[in-house]
């Protein structure tokens, strides 16, 4: 086969066929595999040969497996093979056991059918090649590189794809481990596969059988842009799972983590939006726009069920459980377990503003307050409570019920003047 361009053997009915027929034949098959080869896949190991420690004789072997060099060529190991290594017992030693391509001339011809040796061409008188690579060890030198094998030639290291392949004697080690050796009494090896590179696959997109999801590997032009990304087909559509690039990854369908979610050196962020959603998010953290006011709000949605709460708290060494600070009810309420210390003022239904220092604190949850805080007027403390059974009027027969069991007088007088009003608008 030409080195510009390929060629394979064509035959015919009564064709005489030459030696370098039958060779052209050999080596279009050879050389078209080895491209695909290096077109198709990315050197390395592909399976197997790991290395291991036989015990009855103390050695080191590489076990059978396969792996492709960089020059496309198939490194079939059939049977163990020796590691020559000999630890010591003074010093540990630090070794990369590597795998090369290696190929022979074998079974002879016999009597009688030999021919005459033929000038350059060894070989002439041998029937068979036989493809047995062979395992190359070097002494370590700083942390192991798999991407530059000792041998190969610097230009080569930078050859395209479909190069052409180098003479059959080129040499192309794949790493397989690093071995340290000796100084070690009861342990003569130490095995480190860790280093090693894997063959890899050249793909724009990695399909499913089914056709029914991919991984596409070529970055798209059009928004929103990715660099790779998983992409299911459903009903001939493509929806998008996963899209990555380099202002991060983005998962269109939502994701599911079972386990924590860690963040370092970053920080959880919400984008803003320009609308309020439309529908439920219970148990949803998010950002919404206002319509009423206008204004960016980062919201935390609990489900209508007037039962469940958010709580914020810590672990408590004493109780052997979780202790709650603060706890925001779904119906409304908010409960701190605790002291709250206010720095500012506190506004609302129940009295006037109430200027509070920095020492200002308001009990919570039957504790003292440890300073007073101003006292609220009659009126406005009426105009609370009645502010607070306007917004929730489904309290009213709890404080009633209440306000009997402890507080009878006070409740006999509540419903006379309830009585009263309640007459005097009949006659209104």
């Amino acid at each position: 086969m030409d080195e510009d361009r390929v060629k394979r053997v064509s035959y015919s009915d009564g064709q005489d066929l030459r030696l370098e027929d039958f060779q052209a034949e050999q080596d279009y098959h050879v050389r078209m595999r080895r491209w695909h080869n290096r077109t198709g896949h990315t050197w390395g190991v592909v399976a197997g040969l790991k290395l291991d420690l036989q015990k009855d004789r103390d050695r080191l072997v590489v076990l059978p497996g396969f792996a492709i060099d960089g020059y496309g060529r198939e490194l079939v190991l059939l049977s163990p093979a020796d590691v020559p290594i000999q630890p010591s017992v003074d010093e540990v030693r630090t070794y990369d056991v590597w795998l090369y391509y290696y190929c022979y001339a074998a079974d002879p011809a016999p009597p009688g059918y030999a021919t005459c040796p033929q000038k350059n061409v060894p070989w002439s008188n041998y029937y068979r090649w036989v493809e047995e690579p062979r395992v190359l060890v070097t002494p370590a030198q700083g942390p192991a590189n798999p991407d530059k094998p000792p041998k190969v030639p610097e230009g080569d290291l930078k050859l395209g794809p479909i190069h052409p392949s180098p003479d059959e004697a080129a040499k192309w080690p794949v790493l397989l481990a690093r071995v340290m050796a000796g100084g070690q009494p009861g342990q003569s090896f130490v095995v480190d596969h860790g280093s090693r590179r894997y063959a890899g696959a050249r793909a724009g997109s990695v399909r499913h059988p089914d056709d029914n999801v991919r991984l596409d590997l070529t970055p798209t032009q059009t928004e929103p842009k990715r660099d790779f990304g998983v992409v299911l087909r459903k009903s001939d559509q493509d929806q998008e799972l996963l899209g990555v690039s380099e202002k991060g990854a983005r998962f269109p369908k939502g994701m599911s983590v079972t386990g924590e979610v860690r963040i370092e050196g970053g920080a959880l962020a919400f984008p803003a939006r320009t609308v309020e959603p439309k529908t439920r998010l219970p148990w949803k953290v998010y950002t919404a726009k206002d319509a009423k006011t206008n204004k960016q709000e980062l919201r935390v949605e609990l489900p209508g069920d007037r039962t469940s709460a958010l709580v914020v708290g810590s672990w408590s060494v004493e109780k052997n459980g979780f202790s709650p600070f603060l706890t925001v009810g779904a119906d409304n309420t908010v409960t701190v377990h605790g002291t709250l210390v206010v720095n500012g003022k506190l506004e609302g239904g129940v009295g006037a503003a109430m200027e509070v220092g920095a020492a200002g604190a308001v009990g919570a949850s039957g504790e003292a307050a440890p300073t007073a805080l101003p006292t609220p007027t009659e009126e406005s403390l009426a105009a609370g409570v009645a502010a607070l059974f306007g917004a929730s009027p489904d309290l009213i027969p709890q404080f009633v019920h209440l306000l009997w069991e402890r507080h009878q007088h006070a409740a006999r007088i509540l419903k006379d003047v309830v009585g009263q009003y309640g007459h005097g608008q009949q006659g209104a």
